[in-house]
Order: C-alpha cells, then structure tokens, then sequence
C-alpha cells in the first residue's frame, strides 16, 4: 500500500524547477548566447568565463544586484553586459563584435510587419539580435534568424521559434510583445 502512495506522489507531484525558471538571468544568458552563436572559438570553458565576467558586471552595474538576479534587468543593465562581452571577446580572443540598435523609423516600428520585415534583412550567420520580450512573457532572447513567419531563436529557457502572428508591437497582455528599442544587433566584424 505505502509502495502504491509513493508511485502515486512522483506521477502527480511538481516537477522540478530548472535553472532559469525562478531568477531573471535571462539577460546574462542572452549575451552569453548572442555571444556564442558568432563565436564558435567559445567553448563551454569560455562561455562559464563569460559569464563569470558578466555576473561580476551585472554586480557592479546595478544597485541591487540580488533584486535582479530574482526580477531579471533592464536594457541599460544589457548593454552594460553586452559592452564588457565585446571588450572581453576582443582581449581575450581577438574576435571584433559591433552592436547596434535596429533601426526603424518611428512610424514604422509601431508595425509588426516592418519590425519583423527589418528583422528577415539583417539577422544572418555573423549578425544576431538580442530581443526584450513583455506581454504574455518578460523575457530576453537572442534571434538568429527569420522568415516571413517565423523568428529562429537561441534561447536560455529553450523557446525554439516565434510564429509571428504570436507576436506584436503594440500593447498586449495575450500575445508576445517585441519590444522594439529593446532590439540589438550584434554582428562580428571579418
């Protein structure tokens, strides 16, 4: 009976946390992945080093550090990391990587249509972006490639791809937000 109960409790019971589902890291992870994706000379090895780095800087970045680590960090708080990653990637391995915002006149960034039309141009095998979602979920991402309806990801919480009639521009509690002066590229210069 008691042996019935146990296999009764791990069938129904939680399940466990995985890393990521209880702390706002998820902007670290996005310069780390970016980072990654244009950088195939960064191996586990290097990437624990960069995140080190970058764990160290989100200390120094921010005045409460542990508020962030548990509520995630804001886009000054990524470029910040994204800044030292670039200094810490041409120190260390001599690989030149440029940031950039997307660029998309005002009038236009209020339309998914453009934002993602932007997207499908720039992002490449030597350029990627590094995206603030809201809506439906708060979180940072990194986009490697697009299509006319689908955003490829690298993604810390293991998201695949965005469907673009998921996604908007505009204000929404249902559907994922891109937000759009949250998007930056980063590219490796040959």
């Amino acid at each position: 009976m008691a042996k019935a109960i146990q296999r009764r409790r791990r069938r129904t019971g939680p399940k466990p946390f995985r890393q990521g589902d209880l702390d706002g890291l998820c902007g670290v992870y996005s310069v780390v992945n970016a980072v990654r994706l244009l950088s195939p000379e960064l191996d586990t090895n290097g990437a624990e080093w960069l995140f080190d780095i970058l764990m160290q800087t989100l200390d120094d970045a921010v005045a409460h550090p542990t508020a962030s680590v548990a509520g995630g960090v804001g886009l000054r708080a990524v470029m910040r990391l994204l800044k030292e990653a670039i200094a810490e990637m041409a120190a260390e391995y001599d690989i030149v990587l440029k940031a950039r915002r997307l660029r998309v006149a005002v009038r236009r960034s209020k339309s998914i249509c453009c934002v993602w039309g932007e997207l499908t141009v720039v992002l490449s095998p030597t350029c990627v972006a590094i995206v603030g979602l809201y809506g439906r979920r708060s979180h940072w991402t990194v986009a490697m490639s697009a299509s006319a309806t689908r955003l490829r990801l690298f993604d810390s919480a293991r998201m695949r791809s965005l469907r673009r009639g998921d996604c908007t521009v505009g204000k929404t509690s249902e559907r994922v937000g891109l937000s759009v002066p949250s998007i930056v590229l980063i590219e490796r210069q040959v």
